[in-house]
């Protein structure tokens, strides 16, 4: 499969190279190297606008999130680079620099205002600031851009889709942590760009998840043999893994355009049409998981073989932070009510 179908321009192919000759070097220096190594090689401003210093390319970025969850790299690009970073170099944050280590986009507006405990938090081990969007104890909307000295504590561990999440205590309530960068209604505007944008790149790192899936269905189609025949030659089988081609190209192509309706359209226009497209892209990415196990048998499930990791990536922790949302608009229609 192609890496993003509306890549054509040719420095894009150096980006592409850039990700692989990345990989290759987290995979020999250990992945717990792959965050730092992704900010000294200055990719965490792709999505930053020129303006302030950054690149403005989100058709890299989408390529590099592409190879990095093919290559099964756990880091927080999509809510660092695709959503923390551009807002807070529109924010100014106050004229500072740009966070040099992390910085992630959390929307919290569902916890109780003065909660200490932040939940569970993905790539929690690498966190160094937060940008969490909450409503306060007066029912307002607003960003809070946090950074790492105000915890008290960070517990992480690996959870079975192999992302080391965790969980954050602050050293005092929401209320009294971090700095407002936007409150009241452009606090809920923002608020939606940052789940559109980071609903469309998890897209592309599903996209990613399916295109090695596929690869590795491939080669066990036509290494694996029975009843002296190669898998491949049962045409039941070809059948299926047509249908699971067709699936994974459906997703690619429905990622590909909510990563540029997140560049192109208007905010509120991108955030409708990314969440009409996202469920159906993980919809395709189960299915095409589904056919997996069964083309492969039960070692699909496995953890030790390659398939099985993908299943779970697939299958974790709401992905695409679909539940997320939908517990969030349930609570918004309850605070409605009352």
């Amino acid at each position: 499969m192609a890496d993003v179908c509306f890549i054509e321009r040719e420095e894009h192919h150096d980006i592409a190279g850039l990700a692989d000759g990345l990989i290759e070097q987290i995979e020999a220096a250990g992945t717990e190297t792959a965050w730092p190594a992704i900010l000294e090689s200055g990719l965490a401003l792709l999505c930053v606008p020129q303006t302030q210093g950054g690149f403005d390319d989100w058709q890299a970025a989408a390529i590099i999130q592409r190879r990095l969850a093919t290559g099964r790299i756990h880091v927080p690009f999509s809510e660092t680079v695709a959503a923390a970073l551009p807002l807070l170099a529109a924010a100014g944050v106050e004229g500072k620099a740009l966070p040099q280590q992390s910085a992630f986009a959390l929307d919290l507006s569902w916890m109780r205002p003065d909660s200490l405990e932040l939940g569970q938090i993905r790539h929690a081990g690498t966190a160094k600031e937060l940008l969490l969007c909450r409503r306060s104890a007066s029912g307002q909307d607003e960003i809070r851009w946090i950074s790492s000295t105000e915890w008290a504590a960070c517990e992480t561990y690996v959870a079975a889709d192999g992302v080391r999440h965790g969980h954050i205590r602050l050293n005092s309530p929401l209320a009294d942590s971090g700095t407002v960068l936007f409150s009241g209604t452009a606090a809920r505007a923002w608020r939606d760009i940052l789940a559109a944008r980071q609903q469309a790149y998890g897209c592309i790192a599903l996209s990613g998840y399916l295109s090695a899936l596929l690869h590795l269905t491939h080669e066990h189609l036509i290494t694996r043999r029975q009843f002296k025949r190669r898998l491949a030659d049962f045409q039941a089988l070809r059948h299926r893994y047509a249908d699971m081609h067709r699936a994974c190209i459906e997703a690619e192509s429905l990622a590909t355009l909510a990563v540029s309706a997140a560049a192109i359209l208007p905010d509120a226009d991108a955030a409708r049409s990314i969440a009409l497209i996202a469920p159906r892209v993980l919809k395709l990415a189960k299915s095409v998981c589904k056919e997996a196990i069964q083309l492969h048998g039960a070692i699909a499930m496995t953890q030790e073989y390659a398939a099985g990791a993908y299943v779970r990536l697939v299958f974790g922790t709401d992905p695409l932070g679909l539940a997320h949302r939908a517990r969030n608009a349930r609570h918004e229609q309850e605070h409605a009510c009352t």
